[in-house]
């Protein structure tokens, strides 16, 4: 995976292109559950932010360490891998949208209604149930583009 993974929102039956803002509340309630809060002042300077300080005043840390930082348009992990799949897949379950590895075209989602559209957010996109499948995804990637479903 890249160093950096994005969860962004997507609705599968909207029109192509961006789709509405996070509902922030759910934004909210994912992040008391899941991540601590840093405020952007006290990060180290080599610590590049991925949006505007005055936009996202706060950072977050999750369980991990990895920086999260949250926008009305993406929530972003600073670093991707095995470390911050169980952060992604809270995200995905709660907060809903597509987590994007622009490393590999590879976009994850939780929302089983992807498998009834026929336009991809990106080259690939997996649709999965469970943190195992979501692990196999973003580790291995499926074997053609589209829409892939990647329940077991």
């Amino acid at each position: 995976m890249g160093e950096q993974l994005f969860v962004c929102p997507a609705d599968p039956i909207g029109e192509p292109g961006p789709s509405a803002p996070f509902d922030m509340a759910a934004v909210g309630r994912f992040a008391a559950r899941h991540l601590l809060p840093v405020p952007a002042e006290d990060l180290d300077t080599d610590d590049a932010a991925s949006m505007d300080d005055r936009e996202c005043p706060t950072a977050y840390i999750d369980p991990s360490g990895i920086r999260v930082d949250i926008g009305p348009s993406a929530i972003v992990f600073h670093e991707s891998g095995a470390a911050v799949e169980e952060t992604v897949f809270a995200a995905l379950n709660e907060v809903g949208g597509i987590a994007v590895d622009p490393a590999q075209a590879l976009a994850v989602s939780c929302d089983d209604t992807w498998l009834e559209s026929e336009l991809s957010p990106v080259d690939t996109l997996v649709v999965v149930a469970t943190i195992t499948e979501m692990r196999s995804a973003m580790r291995t990637g499926p074997d053609r583009s589209g829409i892939v479903d990647g329940r077991q």
